[in-house]
């Protein structure tokens, strides 16, 4: 009766371990940090199982299964070289953030006031000031574990705490 009631409080919540580790872009032993669909396609913040302060790995991927558009970082890079971490204001949410070859990825979960919606979801692309695209998620991103894996790592703090760079 308890696993059937359990079962039924994280169905009622939408999330469940196994379908959310299904439906992302990291590799059977990573932990998933973040999955979600964007359209077609999916973004996925997965982490090594030794993912610390001084080791592991952490990977950004967008694209569909069995093809990737984008895998950063390069395999072995240094996590703590590679991206930065971020709150928005206490309780209101964190993003990880990264570049590449001029583009700003910042895959954020954001806590909202807005009726019906209690996260936001999503990977804001820009370069520069301007804001490329905000690719919002269909759905809560987060893994089980919420953002536990990156502050574990304790990841450097990004210096610009404004998700946006436009000040939208």
């Amino acid at each position: 009766m308890r696993a059937q009631i359990w079962t039924f409080v994280v169905s009622a919540f939408g999330f469940t371990v196994a379908a959310h580790a299904a439906s992302s872009l990291c590799a059977p032993n990573e932990t998933v940090v973040f999955a979600c669909a964007i359209g077609q396609k999916q973004a996925s913040l997965c982490a090594s199982a030794d993912l610390s302060e001084t080791a592991g790995s952490l990977f950004y991927r967008f694209g569909k299964p069995g093809a990737v558009e984008l895998s950063y970082p390069a395999s072995g890079a240094d996590p703590h070289k590679a991206f930065t971490i971020a709150s928005i204001s206490p309780g209101a949410g964190d993003f990880v953030r990264f570049s590449q070859a001029g583009t700003t990825y910042s895959v954020y979960s954001l806590v909202t006031k807005q009726p019906g919606q209690f996260f936001v979801d999503g990977v804001l692309v820009s370069q520069g000031k301007k804001v490329l695209a905000d690719l919002r998620c269909k759905e809560q991103a987060l893994g089980p574990d919420n953002w536990a894996p990156i502050y574990k790592a304790k990841l450097p703090q990004d210096p610009d705490t404004d998700l946006r760079p436009d000040g939208k």
